[in-house]
């Protein structure tokens, strides 16, 4: 999980343009203004509304940082991921998927990172959940074909070596 998420912000660092980068300057200042706030209530002995303010200021951060990206994504880049159908073969431990993506932005993308996670299904939500977090397999397809506005492709991807038969699937797209 760590793994995977240090990949994802290395494509976005790399990929990113003026706006991502203004969008999440905009939080860091922010976050650095809370941060001297609070340590000067600190240091004027209300230590306890500083530390609080502090612990505020960096809850926030990470907050406003989810929030920052999820905006971008749905505002700017937006991508439809269609249902993944999956056929496993009979006599080999392949699976095939196959899934739509479409454009939904004005504007063409360049590169789109697609991730394909399988999890293993639960009864209670709350272990689903968190299961849907820590994939046990996650294929990675990286289009770097342009993407016009409103364009559907088509995916077919092979998986080898995935024999597993009760699982659920999750999806994300980033594209730039």
């Amino acid at each position: 999980m760590i793994n995977s998420l240090k990949h994802d912000i290395l494509f976005i660092l790399a990929n990113s343009q003026a706006v991502d980068y203004l969008s999440y300057g905009w939080v860091f200042i922010a976050f650095l203004f809370i941060l001297f706030i609070g340590i000067f209530f600190a240091l004027k002995s209300w230590w306890q509304i500083g530390f609080l303010i502090i612990l505020l200021g960096l809850i926030g951060f990470f907050v406003a940082n989810f929030y920052v990206h999820q905006g971008l994504k749905t505002y700017l880049r937006p991508t439809v991921i269609s249902d993944v159908a999956t056929k496993q073969l009979t006599y080999s431990n392949t699976l095939i998927a196959d899934f739509n993506i479409t454009n939904e932005s004005n504007k063409s993308f360049k590169i789109c990172k697609i991730d394909i996670g399988f999890y293993m299904r639960s009864k209670q939500e709350a272990r689903e959940f968190l299961n849907s977090l820590n994939p046990f397999f996650t294929k990675t397809i990286i289009l770097k074909e342009p993407f016009v506005p409103k364009e559907t492709k088509q995916i077919q991807q092979t998986i080898n070596d995935f024999s597993f038969i009760e699982y659920k699937i999750s999806k994300k797209a980033e594209c730039f």
